[in-house]
């Protein structure tokens, strides 16, 4: 079963993709926040849906 992750650190994680030097890989930064690569594509996909929220309810906006 895998791991479940909270909107919070979704989206922590998306930020942190989002905003890494260019130098450092999607597959490092993914690594690095103890995940796969597919999940933080994933929500970071999710993210510029506006599928994923924070913990006020409001949709995380990070296109």
């Amino acid at each position: 079963m895998s791991p479940k992750y909270t909107e919070g650190f979704k989206i922590q994680a998306v930020e942190k993709a989002l905003n890494r030097l260019p130098e450092i890989s999607l597959t490092e930064m993914a690594k690095t926040l103890g995940i796969s690569r597919s999940a933080l594509q994933r929500w970071i996909t999710q993210s510029k849906n506006h599928q994923l929220e924070n913990i006020s309810g409001n949709t995380a906006s990070l296109a």
